[in-house]
């Protein structure tokens, strides 16, 4: 993960999330089987800067179209002092999934392409 993406933290009904910095391996094999299903395992890992908006918008909209582009995110945007979990995750997930506040919907979509990049498939 990237220092910079590891400095995000964004907060959602007065819960502050923050990218994981390490995961437990439950955690690794949710995300891999949700990135895997969202077809998102396939993912260059060098992205030419030019492209990346581009790139970014594919990315959201397969995971969304997949149906787990939240859970994707709920996998690695984790709520402060609070340890991950499967269940968790899919809370948050639905959480994310249904924001109504225009600046917390614009936090979580700053956050959500560096998140879904930054962990590795």
């Amino acid at each position: 993960m990237t220092k910079e993406l590891a400095d995000e933290s964004i907060v959602i009904h007065g819960r502050t999330f923050h990218p994981v910095e390490f995961t437990t391996f439950d955690q690794d094999l949710f995300l891999m089987e949700r990135m895997r299903h969202a077809g998102l395992d396939s993912i260059p890992a060098e992205l030419e800067a030019g492209k990346m908006q581009k790139v970014a918008e594919e990315i959201l909209f397969t995971a969304y179209k997949t149906g787990v582009l939240f859970e994707v995110v709920a996998g690695i945007m984790v709520e402060k002092d609070v340890p991950w979990t499967s269940d968790e995750a899919m809370l948050n997930a639905d959480l994310f999934a249904n924001l109504i506040d225009k600046d917390e919907k614009q936090a979580l979509n700053g956050v959500m392409v560096g998140a879904v990049l930054s962990f590795p498939p």
